[in-house]
């Protein structure tokens, strides 16, 4: 966890924060059951598993006047 100043840069085009504290890859496979075609859905998991989501966490105290935020990308 960083402590004040609390700054991080974002370069683009890859847009992943210079500072994080958690990185969370969520792949297909994972997100068994969450799609209203599941034949559509097994058919690409017999292909690959691919990547759906990436999210980088910055954590922050649990308290006022600290904001909780992070970067998603989709894929």
């Amino acid at each position: 966890m960083q402590d004040y100043p609390f700054t991080f840069g974002i370069p683009l085009p890859e847009g992943i924060p210079t500072k994080y504290d958690n990185h969370i890859t969520r792949t297909l496979s994972a997100m068994n059951g969450q799609f209203a075609d599941q034949r559509a859905f097994d058919a690409i998991l017999a292909q690959e598993d691919v990547v759906l989501y990436e999210v980088y966490e910055l954590e922050r105290p649990g308290m006022a006047g600290e904001l909780l935020h992070g970067i998603s990308i989709v894929h």
